[in-house]
């Protein structure tokens, strides 16, 4: 099976430019990752500057092809020529390079799914000595399918088949743009619908100080290596600004002529990088499975001072410390030598300016305004239908918290003791909402834990306040399909309290509540809506606020409801008669009794019927 290669297309040499050359029968494609070259015909003879890459591993993301050798600049190999003298240039290097011998490439015989495959071969102590992926880059003797290789042309007119593409970080930067870094020995030019954006020098004046006293690198004023449609990459490290995080979205056609390599490091402003690193490659034992790590004698040392491009602590996007030792092959770093205080991270654009507050006074502060909450919350209640929080500080001061992708490593109750969090607030004038802008970090504040007060919702209705936790207690039952909790006062079932919706879906479930039974139950309140007067509003929790300002609340229960014996009969209140009609002998109906004997059908609120004989005289 070919590696990500649809039946239809042709993988033939077409004239001298940049290509992919994969194996027919391993299909992996030549990766040059070395220059060290031993003469022999023995399996060990080239895995030293050629690493076989699979066209199935590394794939990036659910919904896109990506794999490996993609996103791989080693795999392109410029060919200006096919023919009994060859020099193929890859990585600043050549094929005459790296072994001191031309290459002879002709197409051979076999045809595999309308597609030429080619031989390589080079004179090995006066023996033809082909060149295959046997267990690992190598040479033999004799014509196999080990040795027949494709050649996929990397042109704009083949891009929907073969390219290279730009590998960002999943994560993006605060404007929701990708970054990527790259060296290499070629130029590229960016395609129409590429998600490719730009490239950059960096130097140490686009290194900034935010408010905080972070590093940030200044994404707004760094300068363009990009010219028309031309990213100037050749021979020099770049910063690469992507629409997207799929490397298929992002793809870049590599154009003009292959660079000579003079010395790594190789240098761009304070950008650095080399072509060369410490890989793992096929060992000569002849196993698939066993690797060992090799250092490719061009390889440079990871500098204390070097950054490489990845995710800090808090989930941000930055150029961090790392603990590699050798620098990453085809990769750019920072260094952060000429900066002061050379930091440990410098984040990819400026960090949001929060405003350091208490819980208390972002609610009394501005729309849609940034906040970093200093005073941690303490988390009551978690919905995992919409990754949100209700959170207190503990002092009557509560926030519904959109927790997004950091919901699931904060949800558990009071796991947010110990930190601050750093949002949007929103909706301030009804239920206040924070949405996350990035992860809870370290705070030295001490949560109080909320005082929860019991309610009769006959009694003490007044006190009841949007996002309070309390006990509720009422009967329950259901009305028009909508579960309810109401209240009642001494004990006339007649004279009720009022009632509030309540909602056992996302916190409670089998609840197996009876109706008409009486329970507390512990919930929390949300604000549903508000009415003018209090006629206009229904009958459920409602508050005057002074100002003839009523409003209405679902209680969401937030542990099983506890049930509570009552001197009153509880099924009498639920169950009501609410029609009674009297028939005679002859069958005629009335709603007042009949003399003699009369059959009472006494109809009740929940629908049901009962029938008893009775006489009147």
């Amino acid at each position: 099976m070919m590696a990500c290669v649809p039946l239809a297309m042709h993988a033939d040499y077409i004239e001298a430019g940049f290509y992919r050359v994969h194996c027919k029968l391993s299909s992996r494609y030549v990766s040059v990752v070395g220059e060290e070259y031993s003469a022999s015909q023995s399996s060990d003879a080239f895995w030293k500057c050629i690493r076989m890459r699979s066209g199935y591993a590394g794939y990036r993301s659910y919904d896109t092809n990506d794999s490996v050798h993609i996103t791989d600049p080693a795999t392109i190999i410029y060919i200006p020529n096919i023919g009994s003298s060859c020099k193929l240039y890859a990585q600043g290097t050549s094929t005459y390079s790296i072994t001191g011998m031309t290459f002879k490439i002709a197409a051979s015989s076999t045809v595999y799914q309308g597609r030429k495959t080619y031989l390589a071969s080079i004179m090995v102590l006066f023996a033809r000595c082909y060149l295959q992926d046997y267990c690992g880059f190598d040479i033999g003797k004799e014509e196999t399918d080990n040795g027949r290789w494709f050649l996929e042309p990397l042109t704009a007119d083949s891009i929907n088949d073969y390219y290279f593409a730009a590998d960002p970080l999943s994560t993006p930067d605060a404007d929701g743009y990708y970054w990527a870094t790259l060296c290499c020995d070629y130029n590229f030019e960016i395609p129409e619908g590429s998600g490719v954006i730009d490239a950059y020098k960096v130097t140490a004046d686009n290194i900034k100080v935010a408010d905080d006293g972070s590093y940030y690198l200044d994404t707004e004023n760094l300068t363009s290596c990009v010219s028309g449609t031309t990213m100037n990459s050749s021979g020099v490290p770049v910063l690469i600004k992507c629409k997207y995080p799929y490397p298929s979205w992002n793809k870049l056609v590599p154009t003009g002529d292959v660079g000579n390599k003079t010395s790594f490091p190789l240098e761009n402003g304070i950008l650095k990088g080399n072509y060369f690193g410490s890989f793992l490659n096929n060992s000569n034992t002849g196993s698939w499975k066993e690797y060992t790590t090799y250092v490719s004698n061009n390889a440079t040392k990871m500098d204390a001072n070097y950054r490489t491009l990845g995710i800090d602590a808090n989930g941000k996007l930055a150029f961090v410390t790392d603990t590699i030792t050798y620098m990453p092959q085809n990769k750019a770093v920072l260094d952060v030598s000429s900066i002061t205080n050379t930091p440990a991270e410098v984040l990819i654009g400026k960090p949001m300016s929060y405003t350091y507050t208490t819980l208390a006074d972002a609610l009394a502060g501005k729309e849609d305004s940034l906040y970093h909450i200093s005073d941690n919350l303490i988390v009551v209640v978690a919905t995992d239908a919409d990754n949100s929080l209700w959170c207190t500080d503990g002092q009557d001061h509560w926030v519904k918290v959109a927790a997004g992708d950091y919901y699931a490593s904060i949800k558990e109750f009071g796991s947010l003791a110990g930190k601050s969090i750093h949002g949007t607030m929103s909706d301030l004038t009804t239920n206040p909402v924070l949405t996350l802008t990035e992860a809870p970090t370290e705070s030295t504040e001490t949560p109080t834990e909320p005082t929860l007060v019991e309610y009769n919702l006959a009694t003490n209705i007044a006190a009841v306040q949007a996002d309070e936790v309390a006990y509720f207690q009422g009967y329950y039952f259901v009305e028009n399909g909508t579960p309810k909790l109401r209240g009642y006062s001494g004990t006339n079932p007649n004279h009720r309290g009022q009632s509030l919706v309540l909602d056992l879906s996302k916190y409670v479930s089998d609840a197996n509540l009876t109706p008409g039974s009486f329970y507390s139950i512990k919930s929390i309140l949300q604000l549903n809506e508000a009415w003018e007067t209090s006629d206009s509003a229904p009958r459920r929790v409602s508050k005057d606020d002074g100002d003839s300002y009523f409003t209405n609340y679902t209680a969401y229960a937030i542990e099983v409801p506890n049930p509570i014996t009552t001197g009153v009969d509880e099924a009498a209140i639920e169950r009501q008669p609410v029609a009674v009609t009297y028939v005679n002998a002859l069958g005629q109906a009335s709603t007042t009794p009949w003399t003699g004997i009369n059959i009472v059908v006494t109809r009740y609120s929940d629908g049901s019927m009962q029938s008893t004989k009775s006489v009147k005289f």
